[in-house]
């Protein structure tokens, strides 16, 4: 791979252990942030994801409505805590020495994530990235409007995220790499010059096989 270029993260599954946004549903609730009709309505669209009836775009945008009216910056403090008090422990343990091999060959690290900016933006600082592309939230007087910024930094999305920040910086996305667990990050997989399938899903871990791709256990 030829420099300069860009590394691109994951985060859910393939910096850290777990599923993010599963936990932080779970925190609200535990601590009475999120009430009974946000709850049933977060569960219902993650089983008609579960299910194939619904996209995970659907599952996002239903998610960001709980925060309709949220105080911008208690959420981000909140988020901050949440890192800190439960998903810092559950970084892979290799996910540090892959992210500072790319330092160490003088390219750019970059978050490339379906988790909310606050959480990306905290993930970037233990990690030392330099940029976060993630779920932007829309705000209005410091509150969430409950909506958020397309286009989603998901699937497809997360494509045209990749694509554009790359050629930002004067870079060939076939000249960067990209860690991910998820086949829903296929596409933009196929499009960098160096993919890199960590723990991968079921999906994810044939279409590995079938092109060649590295896999990688950070555990």
């Amino acid at each position: 791979m030829s420099s300069p270029a860009i590394a691109f993260f994951d985060l859910d599954h393939t910096l850290i252990a777990i599923n993010s946004a599963k936990a932080w549903m779970h925190r609200e609730r535990q601590a009475g942030r999120m009430g009974r009709r946000d709850t049933a309505r977060a569960i219902f669209w993650f089983a008609m994801y579960r299910l194939g009836t619904a996209k995970m775009d659907d599952v996002v945008r239903s998610a960001v409505l709980t925060l309709q009216d949220q105080d911008a910056d208690l959420f981000r403090t909140r988020t901050r805590a949440f890192w800190h008090e439960e998903v810092e422990a559950t970084i892979r343990p290799g996910a540090t020495r892959a992210v500072e091999r790319h330092r160490d060959l003088g390219h750019r690290l970059v978050l490339l994530t379906a988790s909310s900016r606050q959480l990306g933006e905290v993930a970037a600082e233990h990690f030392r990235l330099h940029d976060v592309l993630a779920n932007d939230f829309e705000q209005s007087d410091g509150r969430f409007t409950g909506q958020v910024r397309e286009p989603l930094c998901y699937g497809d999305g997360k494509v045209h995220h990749a694509r554009s920040y790359a050629k930002s910086h004067g870079i060939d996305l076939r000249d960067c790499a990209f860690y991910t667990d998820s086949f829903s990050d296929l596409r933009t997989l196929e499009l960098v010059g160096r993919p890199v399938c960590v723990a991968p899903d079921p999906r994810l871990a044939r279409a590995a096989k079938k092109r060649g791709w590295s896999v990688e256990d950070w555990d």
